[in-house]
């Protein structure tokens, strides 16, 4: 039999490269596997790898690795532009998840961990993330709604969306948060750490902030928007200069 050839791609730039199997069928359809779940970028390297080691089976590549790495496929997943209405990721792992542009109707994302995750022009509608791990994720272009009490939106970027957050947040933590330029936030922010957060340009005023939510060191401008009678700098926040506006 004639050995098969497969076409890898680089991710980066034209050096692609010929890999020969072992005239063995599912080393094509493995490579394929490959490249749905790991993603080009990862699949390159790692099929890469396994030529520099004069391995000849795709098949026990994988074994090895997920043996000895315990290798999460989920973890950056391309869900761009689908419909995922009543879909459910409790507990998943999908750290660096692509779901822009896609419907999330009703979708559940519960303890989850979806760090660094792409949410770029999702629309939200009932969208459960309690006790997830957003940080980092990329909110921009959304209507961001939904329950995420106890999750992790640590170092999130909401700049400039309309969020539609009558909901209210309990124990969620926004860390480092770029909430610039957003507005529509409303509801109770109760015990949440803003601690650093971005509110430049921010419109807060159909917030409440109560129990212990920390406001420190968050970064306001004059044209932050802040509940009627509240005092950010008796709550820690920081008022911005020219400097920081660079």
């Amino acid at each position: 039999m004639m050995a098969r050839w497969i076409v890898i791609p680089h991710p980066f730039n034209n050096d692609d490269f010929s890999y020969q199997t072992d005239n063995s069928p599912i080393d094509v359809i493995l490579v394929t596997v490959m490249l749905r779940t790991l993603g080009l970028r990862l699949s390159w390297r790692l099929i890469k790898c396994m030529r520099m080691a004069t391995m000849k089976s795709v098949s026990l590549l994988l074994a090895l690795l997920l043996t000895t790495t315990n290798l999460v496929l989920a973890d950056g997943k391309d869900y761009h532009d689908q419909d995922l209405t009543n879909k459910k990721f409790t507990g998943e792992a999908l750290n660096g998840a692509d779901f822009s542009e896609a419907v999330l109707n009703n979708t559940d994302f519960s303890k989850a961990s979806l760090k660094k995750a792409i949410f770029r022009g999702a629309v939200f509608k009932y969208v459960n993330g309690g006790e997830a791990d957003f940080t980092g994720a990329d909110f921009r272009e959304t209507n961001f709604t939904g329950q995420f009490n106890g999750a992790d939106l640590s170092k999130a970027n909401f700049e400039g969306i309309s969020a539609k957050s009558e909901f209210g947040f309990y124990s969620v933590k926004f860390r480092g948060a770029n909430f610039k330029n957003s507005k529509g936030w409303k509801g109770d922010f109760y015990n949440c750490d803003l601690t650093g957060a971005d509110l430049r340009g921010a419109n807060f005023r159909g917030v409440k902030f109560s129990g212990d939510t920390i406001l420190r060191n968050v970064l306001y401008d004059d044209d932050t928007a802040w509940p009627s009678g509240f005092d950010p700098k008796a709550a820690g926040a920081k008022l911005s200069d020219k400097a920081d506006d660079k």
